[in-house]
């Protein structure tokens, strides 16, 4: 018999089985700090950077990189499903696409979550490993020996307690990393180009990729686990809150750091070196860089635990039988072995990083924009089997891969305004909506609301 009793530094025993009325607790507000948490990170300095180097200027910045953010609210939508159902993110797509038909987009969601938290597991390993080289005279690959077991410690101890451990680490992460930001905002401040302002700016494509890559490197990185971390909250909370603290949370954090990446005169630099936090870390004074390092390993450590905990979960769905803590420590391995590979094999992060991002959003975003319409709509419209849906994620993902452009992976359709913006993902992410919102209308049983 499940034990749903969930408490901090208590292992959690329940896995991906629903959460009962009776064992939910918490408040909408908890969200809050998760996904402001999860979201304050010195990699948000290197988002700014790349949109910069694609030649925007700065109100094309701000209009680009806060449309993308304001994407987030696909999470809060998302996050709604395990309010009313006590499910997991990828079980609530299961009554969607059906258990048979759920079991590919489950598969993209675990190797998604897998690529982010190897890609956070090499960006932690490279803030120790450049403290080590700095401060502490190690060479390159005995400082990654050190830094990259401590990073996976560091990552996957609070996963393996569960939700309510991960929930209680990111409300103190919040207050401690929130904080402790101000002074690096303030040290890298100095190193503002005002002059930059004055830009001439670029065109409409350049503006479509940035949008494009804040999409896919923010909302589209956390829709295929929203509801993993709302489905113990009491069935009646606010759905207005649990969407909105979602948004809210992660969009101060992204938004500041974002920017102030975009500002820096170094940007052009820290878009395209392999280390881009041993660039940022020159910018702030000798005295502070070992609490530079030290803020930005715990602020990714925020981040990626989050990974870590959903990654379990979408193992047991593919039909992992271990108990949910097991499991955990199976994506610890898989993901450490990624992330030396990369780091001693490949010695190049950020391309290997941004070449992901381009493709995540190619069957992440047609997979939200399905689940959201039956998020919105159900028990208002008629809804039929799972083929549907199915239909209408196969198509917008087919159209987005088409469309796609990047090192990795060039789609015959890219061409013109498609070759370098990459707009196929939101081409793609639109079919879905607009076909998912065509076939759920007609016959079929109206499926009782359960909000």
């Amino acid at each position: 018999m499940v034990d749903f009793d969930d408490r901090p530094l208590r292992i959690e025993s329940a896995g991906i089985e629903s959460v009962p009325v009776e064992h939910r607790h918490g408040h909408a507000r908890e969200l809050f700090y998760l996904w402001f948490a999860s979201n304050l990170g010195i990699l948000n300095i290197v988002y700014g950077a790349v949109v910069a180097s694609l030649g925007l200027n700065f109100w094309q910045a701000v209009a680009a990189i806060g449309t993308g953010l304001l994407t987030f609210v696909i999470v809060g939508i998302l996050s709604l499903p395990g309010v009313r159902q006590g499910s997991t993110m990828m079980v609530s797509s299961s009554v969607v696409f059906g258990r048979r038909g759920n079991i590919l987009p489950t598969l993209f969601s675990y190797l998604t979550v897998l690529g982010w938290e190897t890609a956070l597991m090499c960006v932690g390993t490279l803030l120790l490993t450049t403290l080590f080289q700095r401060l502490l005279g190690f060479g390159y690959l005995e400082a990654v020996s050190v830094s990259l077991p401590v990073s996976l410690a560091a990552t996957f101890v609070w996963p393996i307690f569960g939700h309510a451990t991960v929930s209680s680490f990111q409300k103190y992460a919040s207050y401690t990393f929130g904080l402790l930001t101000v002074p690096v905002i303030l040290f890298l401040w100095p190193h503002v180009d005002y002059a930059f302002l004055d830009s001439p700016g670029a065109g409409p494509g350049a503006f479509v990729s940035a949008v494009t890559f804040i999409f896919s490197g923010t909302t589209l990185g956390w829709v295929n686990y929203a509801s993993d971390y709302s489905r113990y909250l009491p069935l009646g909370t606010s759905e207005k809150k649990v969407v909105l603290y979602p948004l809210i949370g992660a969009f101060l954090p992204l938004f500041a750091l974002s920017m102030l990446g975009f500002l820096l005169v170094s940007r052009e630099e820290i878009a395209s070196s392999s280390n881009p936090f041993l660039l940022i870390g020159s910018l702030m004074p000798a005295w502070f860089l070992a609490v530079y390092y030290v803020l930005g390993f715990g602020m990714n450590t925020s981040t990626n635990i989050m990974n870590a905990y959903s990654s379990g979960l979408n193992l047991l769905l593919l039909g992992l039988r271990m108990p949910r803590y097991r499991s955990v420590w199976i994506d610890a391995a898989v993901s450490g072995a990624g992330a030396a590979f990369i780091l001693l094999s490949l010695r190049s992060f950020l391309g290997s990083f941004e070449s992901f991002l381009s493709l995540l959003g190619d069957w992440a975003g047609p997979w939200s924009m399905v689940m959201v319409v039956h998020t919105l709509l159900s028990g208002r419209v008629r809804v039929h089997g799972p083929a549907r849906p199915l239909l209408s994620w196969l198509i917008g993902t087919a159209v987005a891969f088409l469309l796609s452009s990047s090192p990795f992976f060039t789609g015959p359709l890219a061409t013109g305004i498609f070759r370098n913006s990459d707009a196929g993902v939101l081409l793609g992410s639109f079919v879905s909506l607009v076909l998912s919102l065509v076939l759920l209308g007609g016959g079929g049983t109206r499926r009782p609301s359960s909000s």
